[in-house]
């Protein structure tokens, strides 16, 4: 028998044998994650959400669900209970169109990224708006934003 021959069949042996050896069924844990809090009640209109585009937290627990469908943000505390929502839709300040992303800063400033109208927003925790600033985006964009320890703003948008 040829060397390369030999090598085929050894190659062949290890193959075969580690197929049979892993062949019998073994139990694989299946993990099923429980949830710890759920938020929104279909029955309420201050909890019921359309579109929510994104999630955040401040640094007391507090929970700010963006609903982008109804041009809003709703915030909960840690325990799921609604505390405050603010914004609607339209052009003026405080309003949206499209709102697609929130980041919360160590000082707990709310920031928004308007889509539609193409700025981004900032509030205090109490959902009253401190600025507004023009940024270059187009209606729709997943645009994502982060604010460094020096407070300079980033925004990443496709």
């Amino acid at each position: 028998m040829k060397a390369h021959q030999t090598q085929f069949f050894i190659k062949l042996f290890l193959f075969l044998f580690l197929i049979l050896s892993c062949s019998h069924k073994k139990e694989i844990p299946v993990f099923k994650p429980k949830p710890i809090l759920s938020l929104g009640k279909l029955d309420d209109p201050h909890e019921s959400f359309h579109k929510p585009a994104d999630v955040a937290a401040d640094s007391k627990g507090n929970i700010y669900v963006l609903d982008s469908g109804n041009h809003r943000v709703v915030k909960f505390d840690k325990d799921g209970r609604y505390l405050l929502e603010f914004g609607r839709f339209g052009q003026g300040p405080g309003e949206f169109s499209s709102p697609v992303d929130i980041y919360i800063d160590r000082r707990d400033k709310i920031y928004i990224i308007d889509s539609g109208n193409r700025r981004m927003q900032i509030f205090n925790d109490e959902g009253k708006r401190v600025t507004e600033f023009r940024i270059r985006i187009f209606f729709g964009s997943l645009a994502r934003c982060a604010v460094d320890s020096k407070g300079k703003i980033y925004v990443n948008y496709p």
